[in-house]
């Protein structure tokens, strides 16, 4: 947790000051609308990683199997929204600087790859249980 929070707070701060560059305007719809679902899913990133700690320092210290399932939930919450605010904010760029065609496929492809590196991999390397 400690080293994806960084990275989404950089993606997060990129995409606040994206508006005011000067090429920003000409976006289209679709660009738009995926900057908006990038800048939203990595705010909720954000919120969903820095709670556990709220979590720890607010929170009953007689309810650590809570804290800990409640932890781990939202960590999973957070990189699925990292994911996203990942995946449309490159296809954004892609978008702009390539074509939307390319950019579909760009997207598929991350998708893809967060799918077998953040599910697959993990299934298969540590195996999986509820136990928590």
């Amino acid at each position: 947790l400690r080293v994806l929070l960084p990275g989404v707070q950089i993606l997060v701060a990129f995409l606040l000051t994206a508006p005011f560059a000067s090429r920003f305007p000409r976006l289209d719809e679709t660009g738009r609308i995926l900057y908006g679902v990038a800048l939203c899913a990595g705010t909720a990133s954000i919120v969903a990683f820095a709670t556990p700690t709220v979590i720890h320092r607010v929170g009953d210290r007689r309810a650590r199997s809570a804290r800990l399932v409640w932890s781990v939930q939202l960590c999973r919450f957070g990189l699925a929204r990292f994911g996203l605010a990942l995946v449309a904010a490159l296809m954004v760029v892609a978008r702009f600087v390539f074509s939307p065609v390319t950019s579909i496929v760009v997207g598929a492809a991350v998708v893809v790859t967060i799918l077998v590196a953040w599910v697959a991999l993990p299934l298969v390397v540590g195996g999986r249980t509820d136990d928590v």
